[in-house]
């Protein structure tokens, strides 16, 4: 079978997303001159074939459909939260390996302390087994360990040792919900986690599906084409995990309900959203500001607001219960103790405003180590030395992004508009790795108000994908996605902040904006 390598699949996703850049100037400039059926068939053509590049021709190189260390973390992480919490995985692995198999090399390996993202030895962990097995009842140890053998062997020596490297099980209680059921299916075997894996295409395809019903075809189109070729979120990242597109999803089902004025089912799904992921929580920033400007034009509330209220509370009042209950007592407040030290931790494959002030592209780079724990802490300590010294300059980046934001989003009478305007305060406020950037598909619903935005964001892709073919190196090449994101996000605030979105219905000839009945 064909297993494309990254390389070609990045050549050929930023020859797509190129060839349709020239398709949207080719219409926008010679409308009348290029026949519709063929600029029609002309993009389905490259659609599917982006949409096959995406998904390696139906194969992740050397992995089959579902992603093993990706699933090692959200299927065991999920399936035993209860016991491992967010600190416990990786020497729960390891005592739990050393159990079952006896491997001296369990000892000599290094991995993960996520109390406080340090590299620890294996044989400190071996030497206190205890802490672990106390965490669980016979029966569930017994049921780990089984679960552990499956993966240590599928996974290989060299995976293995890799994701116990990483950075842990870092989803929040609410989507432990849905993630514990799934994998409390059945013990892991390749059959449960290719039939789990097979979740996140569904869900693509329903946020496609979400945006169409929102916004039309061709939103929805242009949004599967950017999917299909953009380089922070692909396959190799994001490809057979277990509801990784969930969050997603729900948040392109709240803004098609905004604009579709359902407003309680965007309450519910955009509060969902972010109780699942935590940044998708800032889009809610443009509902609550809409509120407070009609609040300040009319002095009263309108009955939209109180629902979409309404559905804010359900969503919160049924999820967060039902979160302590799947992942323990004490989840919320380790969660929140996690994420903490993970906003502490400079990781390199975080997308981000902070990555750019961060980054010392000029700088050398850290002199090898033969140890990975020593260049893991030399790495970690110069980055938190350079985010002492560029602390406050951040803040203040900070700041004058979010009142971009408010200059653009406050005079706004649809809801709908300003909430997709919200995306950016994801790049300014927080610092998601970059898997999390198929956030970015939520901006295209703005090309009903501002029609060149599509070749703003096409051209974003193909930019994306050529950044990654010539810098291969992690911290040059997401330096540069910060850069390329973040710049998107400033042309983006200063036309609607500058312009007014009255100004660009009407400079643009194609605009096409029909409000729904």
């Amino acid at each position: 079978m064909f297993v494309p390598s990254q390389r070609l699949i990045g050549e050929i996703s930023a020859l797509l997303a190129l060839l349709s850049c020239g398709l949207l100037h080719l219409e926008r400039t010679r409308r009348h001159a290029v026949p519709g059926w063929l600029i029609r068939g002309i993009s389905g053509a490259i659609l599917v074939f982006a949409v096959a590049t995406f998904f390696h021709f139906g194969r992740l190189p050397g992995q089959g459909f579902y992603h093993r260390a990706e699933m090692f973390h959200y299927f065991l992480g999920a399936k035993y939260a209860p016991e491992l919490g967010y600190t416990h995985l990786y020497e729960c692995a390891a005592v739990a390996e050393a159990d079952g198999v006896h491997d001296s090399r369990v000892a000599g390996r290094q991995l993960r302390d996520l109390r406080d993202d340090s590299l620890r030895s294996g044989a400190s962990v071996l030497s206190h087994p205890e802490t672990c097995t106390a965490r669980f009842t016979p029966t569930r140890w017994l049921a780990f360990k089984t679960d552990l053998t499956w993966f240590r062997r599928d996974m290989g020596e060299r995976a293995w040792r890799n994701a116990l490297l990483d950075h842990g099980y870092n989803p929040s209680p609410v989507w432990t919900i849905a993630g514990r059921g799934l994998a409390s299916l059945g013990p892991a075997s390749g059959g449960l986690l290719q039939a789990l894996a097979f979740i996140d295409p569904l869900l693509m395809l329903g946020t496609i599906a979400a945006l169409y019903w929102g916004f039309g075809p061709r939103v929805a189109v242009l949004a599967a084409l950017f999917w299909s070729t953009q380089s922070p979120a692909d396959f190799d990242f994001t490809g057979g995990g277990l509801l990784r597109q969930d969050w997603l999803f729900l948040a392109a089902i709240g803004l098609s309900a905004l604009r579709r004025q359902r407003p309680f089912l965007a309450g519910v799904a955009l509060s969902w959203a972010g109780l699942l992921r935590v940044f998708p929580l800032l889009l809610l920033a443009a509902p609550a500001l809409a509120v407070l400007g009609h609040l300040a034009r009319e002095r009263r509330f309108r009955r939209s607001d109180l629902r979409f209220a309404s559905g804010v509370l359900l969503a919160c009042g049924l999820l967060l219960p039902l979160g302590r209950l799947a992942a323990g007592p004490g989840a919320y407040r380790d969660f929140a103790l996690h994420i903490g030290m993970h906003a502490r931790s400079p990781i390199i494959n975080h997308v981000s405003l902070r990555t750019i002030f961060l980054a010392e592209p000029w700088a050398p780079a850290v002199a090898p180590q033969a140890d990975p724990a020593l260049a893991d802490r030399a790495w970690a300590d110069s980055r938190r030395a350079r985010l002492s010294r560029v602390e406050w300059p951040l803040r203040g980046a900070q700041v004058f992004g979010c009142a971009l934001f408010v200059a653009c989003a406050w005079p706004l009478r649809r809801t709908w508009v300003a909430t997709s305007l919200a995306v950016p305060l994801i790049f300014v406020l927080t610092d998601p790795s970059a898997y999390y950037y198929s956030v970015w598909v939520l901006l295209l619903p703005l090309v009903r108000v501002w029609r060149p935005l599509e070749l703003v964001v096409m051209a974003v892709a193909a930019a994306g994908q050529l950044l990654s073919l010539r810098y291969p190196m992690p911290s040059s090449r997401f330096f540069g996605m910060s850069v390329l994101y973040g710049g998107s996000a400033l042309l983006l605030f200063a036309r609607f902040a500058w312009t007014g979105v009255g100004k660009l219905l009407a400079e643009d000839p194609h605009h096409e904006e029909v409000e729904p009945k």
